[in-house]
């Protein structure tokens, strides 16, 4: 077990980097106080560690089978992050890649990695992020599709920031759904494809704890939708032969989580390279009869305080459910 202290209630803002900025503002520093009846008192948690899972990783689907696998893969969120990395290791095992963008060009690195297309001007605050997508398609029918925007604001205790949970809501659960009904009937889906959508623990309200506490409302809120989502189009899509799942993907190193570097050895962070091969097993394994779940790619390994409500978080392994 890590020890982790924390001044008053124990918050994921305050385990996952505390302020927006390395310096607590006053204003922060009152929620905290009206969030505690003894803002003094220090409240010590055990975070669970595990192993990270070295035999599950031997064992993923060989990348020479990648290009039979997933066929056409369109990767929406594809010029950065995780999103960036899906590409890379896709176009590099020989995968037909689409790659969809919120910007008007590749990035230098997109172009590096050469898809075989690029759709720029997915901007999920749009709301015609559906057309421009679909547009973008043509003809092409999609195989496997990997949805990979994210957001993420802090909101401190008893705070909301309207304009930023609009953009979270939006992002995470609005235009995915919007894009993936849309792309349905407009009959942009292959014969039994397969959708691998990337939510998180953090929409798990299994998994929230009184030690966690609460805070960053939109955050757990938009993700809790997005993993509702998944399980709604998941029995909306079963009868027309396409599966979907969702997945937590661990605690990846990217430019999004770059403010909470500083817990990344405490809690597991491994490079996106490392945890895309994870993901993609999910969605390889993805049939009918598994549509719809909520799962965690590397098992308890990156579940951060999530850990803190399973009683074995050991026996959680890559692919296992994950509490809705």
């Amino acid at each position: 077990m890590a020890f982790v202290s924390v001044v008053g209630v124990a918050t994921r803002a305050a385990i996952f980097g505390g302020a927006r900025n390395k310096a607590w503002s006053a204003q922060r520093v009152k929620n905290v106080c009206r969030s505690s009846s003894a803002a003094t008192v220090r409240m010590e948690m055990k975070v669970p560690k595990v192993p990270f899972p070295q035999q599950r990783y031997d064992s993923l689907l060989p990348k020479e089978k990648w290009a039979a696998t997933f066929g056409k893969t369109l990767v929406v969120g594809g010029d950065s992050g995780q999103g960036l990395e899906f590409v890379r290791q896709l176009v590099a095992a020989g995968v037909h890649v689409i790659a969809a963008f919120r910007k008007s060009a590749p990035s230098d690195q997109l172009k590096e990695v050469n898809p075989a297309q690029c759709i720029p001007g997915v901007n999920f605050l749009e709301d015609n992020v559906d057309k421009v997508l679909n547009d973008g398609l043509g003809d092409t029918k999609v195989d496997t599709m990997l949805m990979v925007s994210g957001y993420f604001t802090e909101e401190g205790a008893l705070e909301v920031v309207r304009s930023e949970e609009e953009k979270m809501y939006k992002i995470c659960a609005i235009s995915p759904t919007q894009i993936i009904t849309s792309m349905f009937q407009s009959g942009k889906f292959a014969s039994n494809a397969r959708i691998g959508m990337i939510t998180s623990e953090g929409g798990s309200i299994g998994l929230r704890t009184e030690q966690e506490g609460g805070k960053n409302y939109a955050h757990h809120g938009s993700k809790a939708a997005s993993n509702m989502v998944v399980r709604l189009l998941g029995y909306d899509l079963k009868p027309h032969g396409i599966s979907i799942v969702g997945m937590h993907p661990g605690f990846i190193k990217t430019p999004m989580t770059e403010k909470y570097s500083h817990f990344y050895e405490e809690f597991g962070a491994v490079e996106a390279s490392v945890a895309v091969p994870f993901m993609l097993q999910c969605v390889a394994e993805l049939d009918l009869d598994h549509t719809g779940r909520f799962v965690a790619a590397m098992g308890a390994y990156g579940l951060g305080l999530g850990a803190l409500a399973i009683a074995e978080p050991e026996k959680l392994k890559p692919g296992d459910d994950l509490p809705w």
